[in-house]
């Protein structure tokens, strides 16, 4: 059968757009200095100074070290400031970040492009959007880096901006850390958009935890309801086993549409939040396709072959909006999925029961006590016209959760 990515792909017509304006930008546009590419970072600050709207700096080819821009600059829409690795050859920035980033973008209608981010030791992230506005990093290249501790993290959107984008770039064997990371707190950025990479070869996590492709949200217990409006689509994950979350999200409102998944040790999680939208999406082996805790998520026409379980309904440590580690799934719809060769089940209601956890940091989140439990089941939800076929696993398994309604479904043993 045709995975859904094959089957949706619609075309993101302002994002192809801005594609087509930036490509011409970078090929044709002017630059600020005549001779050679800028190769220093005093240069780059002096080119930076004069820089005006539809501006391309070219950085030379070659390795850069102890190297940190800040690039706080207005570019316009139709004619943002590009920063762009050479013309002539590769642009790679290789090292140890352990303070300031490679570039920190804190302006807006700023554009990153065309360099390789390669063999680098991070501590702190290594490219920051920084309370910017309309600006992305597109056609870029992450690969062999290494996080120094656990929950470290490599590229990250933070502050209160908006409208920012991570487009057509590829992520490739990035250890021990989290790849992505939509920073959520009393500021946070909205309508990020996470679109057309590709995310492979992403190892084990040594440390177990803390090593998600792609982060949104920190703290479900306290900014679960906070609504940043991102959007996640069109991407591929080949091969990302950091940890469970290959996705995983800690807040409201989030889209996550139209991603193929292949032989990925992981799943998209709503790991808390509400109301987020998970469609379109595409999974070839692995060990599942969605986890779900939180509430009036809505699920479907996604398609899931072969994994363990297809899609997961969470027990909870607490119920609705109320503060909880997990909260229990209720009030999600969870329709027009396709599940085929499940080898455990296609859908479980009521994973998790009675799981009990310390609390990691009870003066942080005293309301939760010191011990969280898993005691309250799904409820309240709709699973309807979802069809399964399962040759060895079964189709659906509901432990102890009864109150939800099970309709219309197709179940098939081929």
């Amino acid at each position: 059968m045709p995975l859904a990515g094959q089957l949706v792909r619609p075309l993101i017509m302002n994002l192809k757009a801005y594609f087509i304006s930036v490509s011409f930008i970078v090929l044709m546009g002017c630059t600020m200095h005549s001779g050679r590419d800028i190769s220093d970072i005093e240069t780059l600050n002096n080119a930076l100074r004069t820089a005006n709207a539809g501006d391309t700096i070219f950085l030379s080819a070659g390795t850069f070290k102890n190297w940190e821009a800040s690039l706080d600059l207005s570019g316009t829409e139709d004619n943002p400031i590009v920063i762009s690795g050479s013309k002539k050859d590769l642009t790679v920035f290789s090292d140890t970040i352990t303070g300031n980033p490679f570039f920190r973008i804190k302006g807006q209608h700023i554009v990153l492009t065309n360099i390789e981010f390669s063999n680098t030791t991070f501590r702190y992230p290594i490219v920051v959007l920084d309370s910017c506005y309309n600006s992305s990093i597109s056609n870029c290249s992450f690969k062999d880096n290494t996080a120094m501790k656990q929950f470290n993290h490599m590229l990250s959107v933070c502050g209160n901006g908006s409208n920012n984008q991570i487009v057509n770039c590829t992520f490739d064997n990035i250890a021990n850390g989290q790849l992505v990371s939509v920073r959520i707190g009393e500021t946070y950025p909205t309508g990020t958009l996470i679109g057309q990479n590709t995310f492979k070869n992403i190892p084990r996590n040594k440390y177990g935890n803390g090593a998600e492709t792609i982060q949104v949200g920190q703290d479900q217990v306290t900014f679960g309801m906070v609504k940043p409006g991102v959007t996640v689509e069109e991407n591929q994950f080949i091969r990302c086993n950091g940890e469970s979350e290959i996705i995983s999200n800690k807040s409201s409102g989030n889209i996550y549409r139209n991603n193929r998944f292949e032989n990925c040790e992981g799943a998209i999680v709503m790991r808390g939040g509400h109301e987020c939208q998970i469609y379109g999406n595409a999974f070839q082996a692995g060990n599942m396709g969605v986890r779900v805790n939180g509430t009036r998520h809505h699920i479907h026409s996604n398609v899931i072959n072969n994994t363990e379980i297809g899609i997961s309904l969470q027990y909870g440590s607490g119920v609705e909006y109320e503060p909880a580690f997990y909260t229990a799934v209720s009030h999600c719809i969870i329709e027009n999925n396709t599940i085929n060769s499940p080898r455990i089940c296609g859908i479980k209601v009521g994973n998790n029961k009675g799981n009990t956890r310390p609390v990691s940091n009870p003066k942080k989140h005293a309301v939760l006590g010191t011990v969280y439990r898993q005691i309250y089941p799904p409820v309240n939800n709709k699973i309807l016209s979802n069809t399964i076929a399962a040759e060895n696993g079964q189709h659906i398994i509901i432990d102890d959760a009864p109150d939800n309604l099970i309709e219309d479904n197709i179940f098939k043993k081929p």
